[in-house]
C-alpha cells in the first residue's frame, strides 16, 4: 500500500463514521432546565426589611430588597405595589407605572391598593381619564375606605366635573374623613356647587 494515500484513507473513514453515528441517532434530545421555585416566605420577609428602610428613609435600600422580594417571588402582589410606591415617592413614574401594571395583572384576589397607586401616577402626568378610572375601580373594590372615595372626588373635581356624583361623595367625605383640611374642602366645595347651581338654574 501506498504510504501516501493512508492520510487520505484515514479522513474518508472517519467521515464514514461520523455518518453512521448521525444517521443512527435519529432523536433530538431536548434538555429542559428545572422552573426555579418561588419563595413567598422569603418574598414576604425581604418586604417587611424594605419597609423598615422606609422608616429609616432609606429608599434605595428598599428597593434593592423588594427587588429581592419580588425575584423570590415575582407573584407577590404586596412587594410589587409597595416597589411601586416607592418609585413613585422617588418620581421614578415610568418604573411605578410598570410594577403597579404588573401587580394588578398577577393579582387574583383583585385588591384596591394597586389600583388606587396606579391611579396617583396618571393624576400626576394629568391623566385624568386614566386616573379615575382605577380610582373608581379602588372605591368600588372598598367602598368604605375613605382615602379611595377622597381620591375619586379629587380627580373628578380636577377634570371639572360638577355633578350629583361628586356631591355625594364630598358629602361621605365631609361626614366620614377625620382629616380636618379634607372635611373643610369637602364642605366648601359642596357650598359652591349648589350655590353655582342655583344661579344658573334659578327657581321659576
Amino acid at each position: 500500500m501506498n504510504i501516501r494515500r493512508l492520510p487520505l484513507l484515514s479522513f474518508v473513514l472517519s467521515i464514514m463514521l461520523l455518518s453512521l453515528c448521525a444517521c443512527s441517532n435519529t432523536q433530538h434530545v431536548k434538555v429542559t432546565l428545572p422552573e426555579k421555585k418561588s419563595n413567598p416566605q422569603l418574598a414576604l420577609q425581604r418586604n417587611t426589611l424594605a419597609f423598615e428602610k422606609l422608616q429609616e428613609d432609606q429608599s434605595q435600600e428598599a428597593v434593592a430588597l423588594l427587588k429581592q422580594a419580588i425575584a423570590a417571588d415575582p407573584q407577590c402582589v404586596r412587594c410589587l405595589n409597595n416597589l411601586g410606591k416607592v418609585y413613585f415617592t422617588l418620581e421614578q413614574y415610568s418604573d411605578a407605572l410598570n410594577q403597579l401594571r404588573k401587580a394588578i395583572e398577577v393579582d387574583t384576589l383583585n385588591s384596591p391598593q394597586p389600583h388606587n397607586n396606579l391611579a396617583m401616577v396618571y393624576e400626576r402626568a394629568d391623566k385624568h381619564a386614566l386616573a379615575i378610572e382605577h380610582y373608581t375601580k379602588a372605591h368600588e373594590l372598598s367602598p368604605d375606605n375613605i382615602i379611595y372615595t377622597a381620591n375619586l372626588a379629587r380627580a373628578l373635581h380636577r377634570r371639572g366635573d360638577r355633578d350629583d356624583k361628586l356631591i355625594a361623595l364630598l358629602q361621605e367625605i365631609s361626614l366620614k374623613d377625620t382629616r380636618p383640611d379634607w372635611q373643610l374642602w369637602a364642605k366648601t366645595e359642596i357650598a359652591l356647587i349648589i350655590s353655582k347651581n342655583s344661579v344658573t338654574n334659578p327657581q321659576q
